[in-house]
């Protein structure tokens, strides 16, 4: 997955390692420090480029996963960031 970049967050999201059973998790890093602030678990691999915006002050993420009849997009909230 390609990364994303807000005015104060990085995202980058992470396949997972199949031979050590990790699963592919969303990060979020603090863009000035380089503290990673939350690791989600997602329940499909990641791809593309993803994209973020704000409704009703919430902030939401989107990404697609998979490739032809197995692709789809998944949307997560996000905690709103001052």
């Amino acid at each position: 997955m390609g990364t994303l970049m807000t005015r104060t967050l990085l995202f980058f999201g992470h396949s997972g390692n199949r031979a050590s059973e990790e699963p592919p998790v969303l990060c979020s890093f603090d863009k000035v420090t380089g503290v990673v602030l939350n690791t989600t678990e997602l329940p499909v691999i990641p791809r593309g480029t993803p994209m973020t915006y704000i409704a009703d002050e919430r902030q939401y993420f989107v990404m697609a996963y998979g490739a032809g009849d197995d692709s789809g997009s998944i949307g997560l909230v996000l905690p709103t960031v001052p």
